[in-house]
């Protein structure tokens, strides 16, 4: 009974390997041909680079090299730039920060204007302000400090 079935195994394994054996006996051009496309392209490619680097001889150089060379030249545009426009810096930093201060100042001025208008308006974390800025949205004013900016009261607290 087993031998049987071997025998029965064998016979369909063997006709398997003709299947195949034909089926790849078949198509043996049909590869031999995408081989070829396939090598035809990396020529193609090759000679692409090669007429690449004919036309543009920086790119034959170290890798190496020219990334120094890159580096160095940022080091020179990094000191001429602090040599030649420290002077010119500090006016305009100190005219910066005193702008700063001064709408830091202001912000801080309508905040506490609004606080003291809406008074019962209070909430765990800080206050709510109606409407502190003109545009569309209000502004949670955190007892840090810290402002948080939404389109609804509704969504994003539950004021009683």
């Amino acid at each position: 009974m087993e031998s049987a079935h071997k025998s029965e195994e064998a016979v369909e394994t063997s006709a398997y390997l003709v299947r195949e054996g034909y089926r790849s006996h078949k198509l043996k051009p049909y590869r031999k041909a995408a081989q070829a496309e396939r090598q035809l392209e990396k020529a193609n490619v090759n000679a692409l680079y090669q007429k690449s680097l004919r036309e543009n001889p920086q790119f034959t150089s170290n890798p190496l090299s020219r990334w120094q060379q890159k580096q160095s030249i940022k080091k020179q545009y990094a000191v001429a730039k602090r040599t030649g426009q420290t002077a010119g810096n500090t006016a305009q930093a100190a005219s910066k920060t005193g702008k700063a201060a001064r709408t830091v100042k202001e912000k801080a001025q309508q905040a506490g204007a609004f606080v003291m208008r809406h008074k019962k308006g209070s909430c765990g974390r800080g206050f709510v302000p109606h409407r502190l800025y003109a545009d569309e949205y209000h502004v949670l004013l955190l007892h840090d400090g810290a402002e948080h900016r939404f389109r609804s009261l509704r969504h994003h607290l539950s004021v009683g």
